[in-house]
């Protein structure tokens, strides 16, 4: 793999913010799309993820897929499984102290920090 210089490493941080704030990654499909291709990506380099476990954590192949792959494997599925749930509305209980009486709670993606 290559190595970024930090001018290189700017550049693409800008365009991932740039990117990130266009307002796509808040929509649905492709948050489902993006796991997906994640999932993908994870699978067809599972091997070479695998040896690097092994070289890098002495991991041997069965407790490097339970531990590691197969276990982001799993919270990948079970996040696109349940992603449309996620942004839905709730309404809170009100806390005696709180005006107006009432809260709705919604959850919505921070992207970066």
């Amino acid at each position: 793999m290559e190595e970024l210089n930090p001018k290189q490493g700017k550049e693409i941080l800008d365009g991932q913010r740039h990117f990130f704030f266009q307002g796509k990654t808040r929509e649905m499909q492709f948050r489902i799309e993006s796991l997906k291709a994640l999932k993908s990506a994870i699978k067809a380099s599972e091997g070479e993820i695998l040896q690097a476990l092994l070289e890098d954590m002495g991991k041997g192949a069965f407790e490097a897929y339970s531990t590691e792959v197969g276990f982001v494997l799993k919270t990948i599925g079970d996040t696109i499984g349940s992603l449309k749930k996620w942004p839905s509305l709730r309404e809170l209980v009100p806390l005696f102290i709180s005006f107006p009486p009432g809260a709705i709670f919604t959850r919505s993606p921070m992207g970066w920090c």
